[in-house]
């Protein structure tokens, strides 16, 4: 759901405009999409002996042994 329209007593309706962050779920709804800061747009350094890739499961991790290569695997290419 994109747009949502409400009407009040005396007054037009108006079009609200909703952004889904998350997931799903009705509870990962809001009426605008918040911006980032530069902090957050930072990519982190991983600094663990083993790393997660993917969603989760034993198969997504491995050693972190050549940084290069451990930030390949972490980057998502849409």
């Amino acid at each position: 759901m994109t747009n949502a329209s409400t009407q009040t007593r005396g007054m037009k309706k108006q079009q609200l405009s909703l952004a889904s962050h998350g997931r799903g779920g009705a509870g990962n709804m809001a009426r605008s999409s918040p911006r980032p800061t530069p902090a957050e747009l930072e990519t982190p350094t991983l600094k663990t002996a083993i790393v997660t890739t993917g969603r989760g499961g034993t198969g997504n991790m491995a050693r972190n042994e050549c940084p290069h290569q451990t930030r390949m695997w972490q980057d998502v290419v849409g």
